[in-house]
C-alpha cells in the first residue's frame, strides 16, 4: 500500500504540471479553462490527501521520505523526456 501511495503522489504531481500547461494552452478559452480548472482542483485535492497521509506515516517510517524523493526524481525525468518528445514532434520535418 505504501508503494501505491508514493507512486500515486508522483502521478498527481505530474497531473498538476500537465494541467498548468493545458491552462496556458487554453488561456483564451474561458469555457475550456473552467473545466480544466475543475479537474485540476480535484487532482490537487488528491495530491494533498495522499501527501498528508504519507507525511503522517513518515513519522514512524522515515524511509518513506526517501521513497518519495526517488518518485519525484522519476517524475522530473519523465516530464523532461515528455518535453523533449513534444518538442521533437513539433519541429517541422525536413
Amino acid at each position: 500500500m505504501l508503494a501505491f501511495l508514493v507512486h500515486a503522489e508522483a502521478i498527481e504531481l505530474r497531473a498538476a504540471v500537465v494541467f498548468d500547461a493545458l491552462n496556458r494552452i487554453f488561456a483564451d478559452d474561458a469555457f475550456v479553462g473552467r473545466y480544466l480548472n475543475e479537474i485540476r482542483y480535484d487532482e490537487m485535492f488528491h495530491l494533498g490527501w495522499i501527501g498528508s497521509r504519507l507525511d503522517e506515516l513518515a513519522t514512524s517510517r522515515p524511509e518513506i521520505n526517501e521513497w518519495r524523493e526517488n518518485a519525484r526524481d522519476w517524475l522530473a525525468h519523465t516530464i523532461t523526456q515528455m518535453e523533449r518528445e513534444a518538442g521533437a514532434a513539433a519541429r517541422p520535418k525536413a
